[in-house]
């Protein structure tokens, strides 16, 4: 297991008292391949189900404020664990023993049911979700290698049975696997070790080699562009969306600063001129999508009824356009502004344990480990 450990996390500038509690994160690495779509949807019932079951085995520990979650996924296998190091070990023991004998677990099948039966009815229930979100979940679907569209969930969840979720997770757990785990708190190096140890003895296929491992890749990279079209599915909406997506290479730090920096500019451009002057749609910005959800990329959106979904296309191609030819003449003292934005963000200063060990996860998880 690759441990980081932070231990009372201080922060340098800000005098924090010793923190009392302990945060603890795994991700088990388990994919040597693009996931299927059953396999993502197994993924997220097997999540749904261990939650279910986690929060009536372990309601003992939530009335003492400890925490435990478990979220299987199509690539691996993330854990959570905060509270107080005296009863870490019983909850995490806990949570593994749940998680390592699941399909040993009597009575699942009515729980199993009503779960499937809550997914395929949150798959249907399109009117809950605005034009643009299903526009940026296709592009997922199109370009992320991970992502499955919301049509593909659909048609393998009438196919899922419980005896295929109990042999998918007992795969999954014998899979080879490469480990990446976070301490931050109340608790020493060995401590953290040991801890480490108790979750990975699930696990019983050995080490994945990182050069064997399936990360999140972008696909279709032989296309200059990519045009997804399809009908509004929600009934009577007269909305039309579109969402555009620019797929960026794994950056460099100073490439990431300037990504942000770019965003936060295409966001005011595309609500001050698709929005407020020229009305295109009642929806309008720009965001970026950073490592944690997969590819570094820019979207810039516009959802209304207003015009059609082409002149919507062309009006975010021509703010590009225009964008791009600004930011490469903006004066310094312009740019540096934005900057300004960027690393205020950047800087702000943790208000407690949790956000301490976000910041962190959020590097090692990825395996990006930019701290600085």
């Amino acid at each position: 297991v690759e441990l980081w450990w932070k231990g009372q996390a201080r922060s340098e500038s800000v005098n924090l008292p010793p923190l009392p509690t302990v945060d603890l994160r795994f991700y088990i690495h388990t994919a040597s391949r693009r996931p299927t779509p059953e396999e993502v949807f197994l993924s997220e019932l097997i999540s749904d189900l261990i939650g279910d079951l986690l929060s009536e085995e372990l309601a003992d520990f939530a009335l003492a404020d400890y925490g435990a979650s478990v979220d299987v996924s199509a690539l691996g296998i993330s854990l959570q664990f905060t509270g107080y190091a005296s009863g870490m070990g019983s909850l995490i023991e806990s949570a593994v023993q749940l998680l390592s004998h699941l399909a040993e677990q009597g009575d699942l099948l009515p729980r199993f049911r009503r779960l499937v039966a809550a997914k395929r009815r949150n798959l249907a229930a399109v009117e809950r979700r605005m034009p643009v979100e299903l526009g940026a979940e296709a592009l997922v679907a199109a370009l992320v290698s991970t992502g499955v569209h919301r049509s593909e969930l659909t048609a393998v969840s009438r196919h899922a049975t419980l005896t295929k979720l109990q042999n998918y997770l007992e795969m999954v757990l014998k899979r080879r696997t490469r480990v990446r785990a976070l301490a931050v708190g109340d608790v020493n190096k060995d401590q953290a070790r040991q801890w480490s140890q108790r979750v990975l003895a699930i696990l019983q296929g050995g080490s994945l080699p990182s050069d064997k491992a399936a990360h999140t890749q972008i696909l279709n990279i032989h296309h200059d562009s990519l045009l997804l079209r399809f009908v509004n599915p929600v009934a009577h909406s007269g909305d039309s969306a579109v969402v555009v997506k620019v797929a960026a290479p794994v950056p460099t730090p100073r490439q990431q600063l300037a990504l942000l920096v770019v965003g936060r500019i295409l966001a005011d451009k595309a609500f001050t001129e698709l929005r407020t002057r020229r009305q295109l749609g009642y929806v309008a910005g720009a965001a970026v999508a950073d490592a944690k959800m997969g590819p570094w990329a820019v979207l810039i959106y516009v959802q209304g009824s207003n015009t059609t979904a082409g002149k919507m296309d062309q009006a975010i191609r021509d703010l590009i356009a225009e964008a791009s030819s600004q930011t490469w003449s903006m004066p310094s003292s312009v740019l540096d502004v934005w900057k300004a934005g960027v690393l205020s963000e950047l800087l702000d200063e943790p208000s407690n344990a949790a956000e301490v060990a976000d910041r962190l996860w959020s590097e090692v998880m990825p395996g990006a480990m930019c701290f600085d």
